[in-house]
C-alpha cells in the first residue's frame, strides 16, 4: 500500500459503484469539519441519475455501504461521510512508510525536461536565479519521484547584446587584468560597469552591437575574448550550482543555436509568418492572432534570444524523444514564451503544444526590485555567506569548528531554498534575512531541526518485535498518521500542478504537528509495546520529512 489515502478513495469509490454504477472517485473529498469524517462523498451528481434528491441518495448508501478500514457511515444532509478505523488502518501505513514511500507511476513513460536557472554568462547567481533553481530542481525531483522520466537541462545565455558589452568593457577597459576572486563576480563587474558608462554615453550601445556583428561573423580576437569572459562567468557559477546542490543532466549554450536559430527565417517569411520590416528587420506576424509582433530577426543580420530558441526547443525534443518540457522562467516573460509557442504552433511544428512555461514571481528586497543593470542584487553567494555566519554564531559552542561550520552551511542552504520554495511559484518573495533562518515557524531550519530532533529520540532506544499501532490512540497520534497517508498524493498534486510549494507546505504541517506531538506525548516513557509502537510512528514520520527534504534540495543533519 504505496499510497493509502488514495487506497481508502479507491475502496469507497468501488463500493459505491458496485451499487450505483456511477464512478464517484473525483467526487470524494474531505470534509473542512472533524465531526464530519474522514473522508465524504457529495451526492449531487448522482442525484439527476437517480431522479431523487442528494440526501436521499446519501441516506440510502449509508445504509448499504461496508467498506474496508471504515468503522462508520454516516449521512449527513446530501453527503455519505467516512469514519476511518485508524486502529487498523494505522499498521498497514506505518508499514508502507519506507524509502521508498511515495513512489508511483503516474509518469511511467514520461520524457520530460526540466529546463531551469538559464543564467546569462555575464553575471554571478543573485537571489533571484535561486529561485529559480529552487523550483527547477525540485519540480525535477518530485517528477521523478512519481516515476516521470527527467532530464535536468540548463540554457545559459552565453551570447547576445549583454555579452557584447561585457566583451566591450573588457577589451577597452580591462584588457590585459585577471579575476581576482570569485570570477564570475569579476564578469558581472563588467557588465554593470558598462551599464553605469551608457547611462552617460548612450553611444556606447552601438559599440556593442558591433561587437556583436563582429561576433557572429567569426572575428577571432572578438572570439577569444568571448570565450575567455564565458569561461570565468561559467566556472564561478558552476562552484554556486555545486554549492547549491544543483546538478544538471544536459547544459545547451545559446550560442550552439545562433546559426540553426536563423533557418527559420526563411520558413516563417515563406509561409507569411514573418515579414521584413522598414529598416530591414525581420519580423513575426502574430498579431492576427491576439498576440503582438515581435522582432525574430535584428536588420543587422544578428539573432535575437527568441531566434534561437525555436531551434533550442526543436533539438531537444528531438534528441530526448520528450512528452514535454517545462521552462521555469521569470513571469515577466509570458508575452516571450507565447510568442515563441505560436510561431511553433504556425510551422506545424511536432513540438507544438508539449511546452509549458512554469512562470515564477519576483524576488523583492524591501527598497524594491532587484536590477542588474543598476547592480541592486542580492548574489546568492553573498547572502549564503551571511546567513551561514549568522547560523554559525549561535551554534559555534554545541560543536567543534568544522562541524559547526558545515552544519551551519547547510542551514543557511535549506534556510534559503525553503524561504524561496514555501510560497506558490506565481507569487512574489518579499525576501527577509531575519526571518528566515528562525529554528521556530514556517522555515527551513525548523524543519531540519525537527528531523534531528527524531533522529535524537531514536537513538535513545531501538525498535525490537512488532509493532501494534492500535494502540495509537491519542488524537495527536492520529492526526500523525492522517498526515503520514497523505504523503504520496501530495506528491502527484504537486507533480501534476506543477508547484513545489505543496510539498513544502506539508512538511511544515508535519513537523509542526510532529513536535506538537512530542511536547504532549511521552515516547520513551510509557508501557513497552507503546514505546513501540510511538517509536515506530516517530520513524515513520523522520522517513518522511527526510524524503521531502532531500526532493526539495534541503540538506538533512543529523544533529542540530
Amino acid at each position: 500500500m504505496n499510497n493509502p489515502w488514495k487506497f481508502l478513495k479507491d475502496e469507497i469509490a468501488s463500493e459505491v459503484k458496485k451499487i450505483t454504477k456511477a464512478d464517484v472517485f473525483s467526487d470524494i473529498e474531505e470534509p473542512t469539519m472533524p465531526d464530519y469524517g474522514d473522508l465524504s462523498l457529495p451526492c449531487f451528481n448522482m442525484s439527476k441519475k437517480f431522479q431523487a434528491s442528494p440526501t436521499e441518495i446519501s441516506e440510502d448508501l449509508a445504509g448499504r455501504l461496508k467498506i474496508k478500514y471504515i468503522t462508520k457511515i454516516k449521512a449527513i444532509g446530501p453527503y455519505v461521510n467516512f469514519y476511518v478505523d485508524w486502529n487498523a488502518f494505522g499498521n498497514d501505513i506505518l508499514k508502507a512508510i519506507t524509502k521508498t514511500y511515495g513512489k508511483n507511476n503516474i509518469g511511467k513513460n514520461k520524457k520530460v525536461m526540466v529546463e531551469f536557472s538559464a543564467v546569462n554568462t555575464n553575471k554571478p547567481l543573485h537571489i533571484g536565479h535561486a529561485r529559480n533553481c529552487a523550483i527547477g530542481d525540485s519540480l525535477a525531483n518530485i517528477m521523478k519521484k512519481v516515476g516521470y522520466k527527467v532530464t535536468k537541462a540548463n540554457y545559459p545565455g552565453d551570447i547576445g547584446l549583454h555579452i557584447a558589452k561585457t566583451i566591450y568593457a573588457y577589451k577597452y577597459w580591462f584588457n590585459g587584468k585577471k579575476p581576482t576572486g570569485k570570477t564570475d563576480h569579476f564578469v558581472g563587474e563588467l557588465y554593470t560597469l558598462f551599464e553605469e558608462k551608457m547611462v552617460e554615453n548612450p553611444e556606447l550601445e552601438e559599440k556593442a552591437r558591433e561587437i556583436l556583428r563582429k561576433w557572429e561573423n567569426g572575428d577571432k580576437e572578438i572570439i577569444n575574448i568571448w570565450k575567455k569572459i564565458n569561461k570565468w562567468a561559467i566556472d564561478g557559477q558552476e562552484k554556486t550550482y555545486k554549492r547549491l546542490g544543483i546538478k544538471f543532466d544536459n547544459v545547451m549554450y545559446e550560442s550552439q543555436f545562433t546559426e540553426t536559430g536563423k533557418d527559420f527565417i526563411p520558413k516563417l517569411l515563406a509561409k507569411g509568418f514573418a515579414f521584413k520590416g522598414e529598416t530591414g528587420e525581420i519580423v513575426a506576424d502574430t498579431e492576427k492572432f491576439g498576440i503582438p509582433n515581435f522582432i525574430i530577426l535584428r536588420s543587422d543580420g544578428t539573432s535575437l534570444y527568441q531566434t534561437k530558441e525555436l531551434a533550442v526547443i526543436e533539438s531537444k525534443f528531438k534528441k530526448y524523444k520528450l512528452d514535454q518540457s517545462i521552462n521555469v522562467v521569470g513571469r515577466e516573460q509570458e508575452l516571450y514564451f507565447q510568442q515563441v509557442y505560436k510561431l511553433l504552433e504556425l510551422l506545424g511544428s511536432k513540438t507544438a503544444g508539449k511546452s509549458h512555461h512554469l512562470a515564477y514571481g519576483l524576488v523583492m528586497l524591501p527598497e524594491g526590485k532587484m536590477s542588474g543593470r543598476k547592480g541592486k542584487v542580492v548574489f546568492i553567494d553573498e547572502l549564503l555567506d551571511d546567513v551561514k555566519e549568522s547560523i554559525y554564531k549561535v551554534i559555534k559552542n554545541k560543536f567543534p569548528k568544522k562541524k559547526a561550520e558545515d552544519i551551519a552551511e547547510k542551514v543557511a542552504i535549506g534556510a534559503i531554498k525553503y524561504a524561496l520554495l514555501k510560497l506558490s511559484p506565481d507569487r512574489n518573495i518579499m525576501f527577509n534575512k531575519e526571518e528566515i533562518i528562525r529554528y521556530e515557524g514556517d522555515t527551513g531550519p525548523y524543519l531540519q531541526y525537527t528531523y534531528a530532533r527524531a533522529n535524537s529520540i531514536l537513538n535513545k532506544e531501538k525498535i525490537k518485535g512488532k509493532i501494534d499501532a492500535s494502540l495509537l490512540t491519542d488524537p495527536r497520534e492520529i492526526t500523525l498518521l492522517k498526515i503520514l497517508a497523505k504523503y504520496p498524493l501530495v506528491l502527484e498534486k504537486s507533480a501534476r500542478d506543477m508547484k513545489p510549494n505543496y510539498l513544502a507546505n506539508y512538511l511544515y504541517m508535519l513537523t509542526e504537528n510532529f513536535n506538537n506531538f512530542y511536547q504532549n506525548v511521552p515516547v520513551l516513557k510509557a508501557e513497552s509495546e507503546l514505546v513501540k509502537a510511538r517509536l515506530k510512528l516517530v520513524e515513520s514520520v523522520k522517513t518522511v520529512i527526510e524524503s521531502g527534504l532531500n526532493l526539495l534540495g534541503i540538506p538533512v543533519l543529523e544533529k542540530m
